[in-house]
């Protein structure tokens, strides 16, 4: 596998393709990097800085795992005021949060 697959540009843009997400969602959910920043990074014509890259694989990871606790119920990525209000109220561990969705859906 080239480096290049393993880069926090393309780990993101697979992320977001697996989530029928986009780029500008996301920079609209993370509220710290611009649109036009982001898209630059993901066609790796500019690299993202650390603390940008590792604050949106977080992201992106929160956004899998929400996703997955809902199991077969789909979830839009397309609001990102949406998905933000989920995220802050949903603030309890992945764990727990499936197990809730899981009885809820019994």
């Amino acid at each position: 596998m080239a480096l290049a697959a393993l880069s926090a540009e393309n780990r993101i843009k697979s992320r977001l393709n697996e989530l029928g997400a986009t780029a500008d969602f996301l920079s609209s959910l993370d509220g710290q990097i611009s649109g036009s920043r982001l898209s630059q990074a993901l066609r790796g014509l500019r690299p993202l800085e650390h603390r940008d890259s590792e604050r949106l694989l977080a992201l992106t990871t929160r956004l899998m795992n929400l996703r997955d606790c809902f199991g077969k119920v789909p979830v839009a990525f397309s609001s990102a005021v949406v998905v933000r209000e989920m995220l802050n109220s949903l603030s309890v561990d992945d764990e727990t949060l499936r197990q809730t969705i899981v009885r809820l859906f019994q």
